[in-house]
């Protein structure tokens, strides 16, 4: 769970300086990452049923999220007005977007749910 600090962090008001923003920064990176994996393990084990854990609902907000650029991810920051797709998005998240949508899009066409990498 999130305590008080990472969730200002995600909010935008972390009130702490620079030094401190970038260690909590850093440490919600890495929980994720933990927390990732551990999600990957209960997806793949034949001992949880993944209807009882994985909501469609939030899957799709997941990816939903997942795939729609932040501030840092346009070229020249986010200016006002409505942004579709990739435009004026960084080389980096272009390629992060390309890539998701890619081995996205090869699971869905292929139908293999085996759960061997793609």
């Amino acid at each position: 769970m999130l305590n008080e600090k990472r969730e200002s962090v995600l909010r935008g008001g972390y009130e702490g300086s620079d030094v401190a923003l970038r260690n909590q920064k850093s440490r919600l990176r890495q929980s994720s990452r933990t927390v990732l994996d551990e999600l990957l393990q209960i997806a793949r084990s034949p001992h949880i049923d993944n209807t009882e854990v994985f909501d469609p609902d939030k899957m799709f907000l997941l990816l939903q999220a997942l795939l729609t650029p932040t501030r840092d991810n346009y070229k020249d920051g986010l200016q006002g007005g409505l942004h579709f797709g990739t435009d004026g998005t960084t080389d980096e998240f272009q390629a992060y977007h390309d890539r998701l949508t890619t081995q996205m899009a090869k699971l869905i066409l292929a139908g293999d749910y085996g759960g061997d990498d793609v």
